[in-house]
């Protein structure tokens, strides 16, 4: 499972590499820009992401303007396959999450994250 993390907090970003490398390349970035840069580049090589974890709150673009750009970019059938995108946020309200499952996200999972969160959530995308 290729992953990339997309969380402009070093530290924590640092930790999500740590805990998603178990299950395989992971990559990770600080802004909304650099990731959609990094997920054409892995998508036209041929070698996309399997699953992007996604903030919502970043610099410039949000996480839920990426997730919309990215899932209105595979409606259009270009781009390979869809990656399976979990958003990773300290937003817990209703508000945020309903808005992230209205977009096209795959799972939610509210900050602090620990390993076995992340083991269930992955479960439960099929990933392990």
């Amino acid at each position: 499972m290729k992953t990339l993390i997309v969380e402009d907090e070093p530290v924590t970003r640092m930790f999500y590499e740590k805990l998603f490398s178990e299950y395989g390349p992971t990559v990770g970035v600080g802004t909304a820009e650099e990731a959609e840069q990094l997920i054409k580049k892995a998508t036209s090589e041929g070698d996309p992401f399997d699953l992007i974890c996604l903030d919502i709150k970043l610099p410039k673009m949000s996480g839920l303007e990426l997730l919309h750009r990215l899932r209105a970019h595979n409606a259009t059938g270009q781009g390979g396959k869809s990656p399976k995108i979990l958003m990773v946020t300290a937003y817990g309200d209703l508000k945020y999450s309903s808005e992230a499952f209205a977009e096209g996200c795959d799972g939610y999972l509210v900050k602090p994250v620990d390993q076995v969160k992340i083991r269930e959530k992955l479960k439960s995308l099929g990933f392990v």
